[in-house]
């Protein structure tokens, strides 16, 4: 069964692993995303880290968004994405045509 970032909320929250997963995205990638958006709306990433016990004991961190957190990273991870994509795309020209690669 295919699940939605929305279906998985615990607490309210999901963390940055669990919305890789769902994603298919790298969790670098997703936590790149979500201090891009905390960082446009002025929010400390800080705020949104959550230390919690595993099923082994160890104490994993993780950034945890609420309901609103991440229906803004839904709205916005594809145009993060593209415009990365871009980017990368004219520094790949631009070092080609400097002959650097």
């Amino acid at each position: 069964m295919k699940y939605k970032a929305e279906d998985l909320l615990k607490n309210g929250k999901i963390g940055t692993k669990q919305l890789a997963e769902i994603t298919g995205d790298n969790r670098s990638v997703v936590l790149l995303i979500v201090h891009t958006i905390t960082k446009a709306l002025h929010i400390d990433i800080r705020d949104t880290i959550t230390n919690e016990a595993n099923a082994n004991g160890k104490v994993d961190t993780d950034v945890y968004l609420d309901k609103e957190l991440l229906e803004c990273y839904l709205a916005m991870a594809p145009m993060i994405k593209k415009q990365r994509a871009i980017r990368a795309e004219a520094e790949t020209k631009r070092l080609k045509e400097a002959g650097l690669i």
